[in-house]
């Protein structure tokens, strides 16, 4: 296994249940950012930009 990880492993096992929960929220959220990124690059779409986020 990677050393990153491994890290991430033992931190973890090593946090409270609720700690784990929001880790794994957060990683499902940067997944599906990630996507999304990879999704507009191959879509050739661009980024908003400015106050052009608070209209949607």
């Amino acid at each position: 296994m990677h050393a990153t990880g491994e890290v991430l492993d033992r931190l973890y096992e090593a946090s409270c249940k609720a700690d784990r929960e929001q880790m794994v929220a957060v990683f499902v959220r940067s997944s599906q950012l990630e996507y999304h990124f990879w999704e507009m690059a191959y879509q050739k779409e661009t980024w908003l930009k400015g106050n052009e986020y608070d209209a949607q």
